[in-house]
């Protein structure tokens, strides 16, 4: 099967995403410095307060703070993704610096490849993670891919790691170009299959496939609304 002809893909911004994430950033900055500004007025003016009070607020400010700057500000963040013939390139728009700039040729064989039926057995692969989250189980689809000189599995999300652009409006079409360039730049590397079908990318013409994604999002909303309608009329009808 012949590959379609690459085109390279520059990542868009989310501008509602981006604006939501700045305000919560800005709100958790806020409240913590006003526990660091409700801690000096307890120190200073509530003498009768207990210590242990007094001693916590900063230390809730702290943790926050320290939270931050290790999501948000430690390291090199970049804005942009760029996929084009040369490779990917990772850019941060505000400081106009390239952060990171990974050829073709860089990408390495997968070096665990059946060493264990617990590794991945391709080179570029999928890898899902997943967390609780107030109870509930969340999971998040990741890229793999190995680079050479890197003993570490490297993952992606395909998406930005700066605080006003984390979030990409064509996330899809930046993974399909992704996969698209490794096809044609790196064709001895095996892709898993499962990459197009989760992503929503068509594993001929390498298009990511928006609308297919929107049906099975809808569906799936239609589908939890009837569970949660039945578990609704269930228990109103044991009472």
């Amino acid at each position: 099967m012949n590959t379609p002809t690459f085109t390279p893909v520059s990542s868009r911004p989310a501008p509602l995403f981006s604006i939501a994430m700045a305000l919560v950033v800005i709100l958790l900055l806020l409240a913590a410095a006003g526990l660091f500004a409700g801690a000096i007025w307890l120190l200073v003016m509530e003498e009768d307060e207990p210590m242990l009070l007094r001693l916590f607020l900063p230390v809730i400010a702290a943790v926050i703070f320290v939270c931050f700057y290790l999501l948000f500000l430690k390291g090199a963040r970049y804005t942009d993704l760029i996929i084009d013939a040369q490779g990917l390139h990772y850019y941060n728009r505000f400081s106009k610096k390239i952060i990171k700039e990974l050829p073709w040729k860089q990408f390495a064989a997968n070096p665990v490849a059946g060493v264990s039926r617990y590794e991945l057995v391709y080179d570029i692969g999928k890898r899902t993670t997943s967390g609780i989250v107030n109870g509930a189980r969340i999971s998040a689809d990741l890229v793999v891919w190995w680079e050479k000189g890197v003993k570490k599995a490297h993952t992606s999300n395909f998406r930005g790691t700066h605080v006003a652009a984390i979030f990409y409006a064509n996330r899809g079409e930046l993974i399909a170009a992704f996969l698209q360039g490794i096809r044609s730049y790196r064709p001895d590397l095996r892709i898993d299959p499962q990459l197009f079908t989760t992503f929503f990318i068509n594993a001929a013409s390498y298009q990511y496939e928006r609308k297919k994604e929107l049906q099975v999002e809808i569906f799936v909303w239609i589908l939890l609304a009837l569970i949660a309608g039945g578990i609704y009329l269930y228990v109103s009808s044991r009472h």
